[in-house]
């Protein structure tokens, strides 16, 4: 994890909306040993509607698809309530209706460095510098060389590495 700060989501309540069951051990293992506490996984969109409506979440990283079920409704409800979110899916991005395409999108299988950068985006640290954030912004939406740009970026953060 040496891309990221692990402290710097510390406390971070996060949404998991997955079906798949590896991909929700995955992405629990990841959000943890980033600090977030996570909320879930749930894998029924009922489920997690059930869980925006009684618990406190920061940000949710939701599957586009639950069980069968488009999470659209559950990602308008997140929009509606100014929670940040990041869509992670096997389909296109032409799958995500055109009003919600400003949310981050992820393809499985998902890339947990673009998903830390999505991640680091979404919630802006006084560590970083504007110029950092902008990048993180940019790389987010174009597919190549992306690993080797973020290692760069991430070379030339001048967060500590935990000992």
């Amino acid at each position: 994890m040496n891309c990221a700060d692990p402290a710097i989501f510390e406390g971070t309540r996060v949404l998991l909306a997955e079906d798949d069951y590896r991909q929700a051990a995955d992405l629990a293992e990841l959000m943890s040993a980033l600090g977030c506490k996570v909320i879930g996984p749930a894998g029924r969109l009922e489920a997690t509607l059930n869980l925006v409506a009684r618990k406190r979440i920061d940000a949710a990283i939701v599957d586009l698809m639950l069980a069968g079920k488009s999470a659209l409704p559950l990602l308008t409800l997140l929009a509606g309530k100014k929670i940040p979110a990041i869509v992670t899916t096997a389909f296109g991005r032409a799958a995500v209706p055109k009003e919600l395409r400003y949310i981050p999108y992820h393809s499985k299988p998902i890339n947990r460095v673009r998903l830390i950068a999505s991640m680091e985006a979404m919630f802006p640290r006084p560590r970083q510098t504007p110029e950092r954030r902008n990048l993180l912004r940019r790389i987010l939406f174009t597919g190549s060389d992306i690993d080797e740009r973020f290692e760069r970026l991430a070379a030339s953060t001048s967060a500590v590495p935990r000992q």
